[in-house]
This record gives C-alpha cells, structure tokens and sequence, in this order.
C-alpha cells in the first residue's frame, strides 16, 4: 500500500509553454548573395505614442531569464514587449521606444511607450545604398576621397 501512495505521489503533470520571436532573420546558405532591401519607416500618426503594459507570472519570467546574466535577461523582456506591443498595434516596429521593467519574485511588468510604424515603398538597393550600409555596419569610414558629397 505504501508503494501505491508513492507510485500516485511521483506521477506529476509538468506543463510546459514555449515560446520565440524574432525579426530580421535571415536564413541563406553561405554562397548566396542578395541585394539589399531598402524601406521607409512611416509612423502611424492616427496612433500617436502607444503605451503598453506586459505582465508576466513567475513561470512566462523564468522563461526569459537567462541566469548570470541580468542584462540578457532585460534585453529578453523588452524584446518581448515590443513583440506584444507591435502585434497588439498591428504594425512592423515601434519606434523610439522607453521601458519600465519591474521584477519581483511573482514575475515582471513591463511598459512599453512608443511610436507604432510599418516598412514602405520597399525598393532594391543601389550603389549609394550600400556605401550607407558600409557605413552604418563600420565596415566603411567618409573621407574627402570617398565621399559622393563633394
């Protein structure tokens, strides 16, 4: 009988919930090469600044965090809420955005305040596009002898 009982007491119901978001992933074998996609980021002015809190239990919490790293662990939330707060306001992005992240032992708020925008007017890149990308990825610095503004 006392085996029944503990036979009983180990079974347990663990229920697991799992989730990932990403954007911008580009998944391509290593000899592809792609012309980059240009777009304007056009704010949904008819929206204005959207402010939205996320809250999350305990377990949504141990979820995103990733233990002896704290930074880690808020870079996981904010990504969370602008994830949220971007399919709650049917948008691309939200732009410029400011955080309030509480953590307790029960789980975590947090605010998101920000501007919805969508990507238009996608087009391929060109040469100017690129010296841009250069720039911005560090790979490229101006100087008076590369610089298209003469």
């Amino acid at each position: 009988m006392a085996f029944t009982a503990l036979a009983a007491y180990s079974q347990k119901t663990v229920k697991v919930d799992f989730q990932a978001s990403q954007a911008r992933f580009l998944e391509t074998s290593p000899n592809a090469y792609m012309k980059p996609l240009i777009a304007e980021v056009v704010v949904d002015k008819a929206k204005g600044r959207v402010r939205d809190t996320w809250k999350l239990d305990a377990l949504e919490l141990s979820s995103r965090t990733i233990e002896g790293n704290p930074q880690a662990t808020l870079l996981n939330l904010k990504s969370y809420a602008l994830f949220k707060s971007a399919e709650k306001h049917d948008c691309d992005m939200i732009i410029v955005p400011t955080f309030d992240i509480h953590i307790t032992n029960t789980g975590a708020t947090v605010s998101v305040a920000g501007y919805p925008a969508n990507f238009a007017k996608w087009t391929t890149g060109t040469t100017a596009d690129y010296e841009w990308i250069l720039l911005e990825r560090g790979e490229q610095k101006i100087t008076p002898e590369n610089s298209t503004m003469k």
